[in-house]
């Protein structure tokens, strides 16, 4: 097995900080989201990514690269007003 570059592993946690991962505890139901397992998940974050495979960090990689997006695409339309709370625009519709 091919395990991961140190670019991937870094990579990998500059966008998992960008995404809101904690980078110091792994203890999070995220980090079983993004395939690590519970024994993983008791270790460290480099750890963790230094046993992963380069093909499999490649492919958090691409979905880190998406959540940032993702996030990065809600936080301009909070800013423009576009997005609402849905709870809070069902009890303006009900007054």
């Amino acid at each position: 097995m091919c395990f991961a570059t140190n670019n991937q592993i870094g990579y990998a946690i500059l966008l998992l900080r960008q995404a809101g991962y904690s980078i110091e505890r792994m203890d999070s139901p995220a980090f079983a989201e993004l395939g690590a397992t519970m024994r993983q998940r008791s270790g460290t974050v480099e750890k963790w990514l230094k046993g992963m495979s380069a093909a499999k960090a490649s492919r958090l990689i691409k979905r880190l690269k998406w959540e940032c997006c993702l996030n990065n695409s809600v936080r301009r339309m909070k800013e423009l007003g576009t997005v609402t709370n849905p709870i809070s625009l069902a009890a303006e519709n009900h007054r």
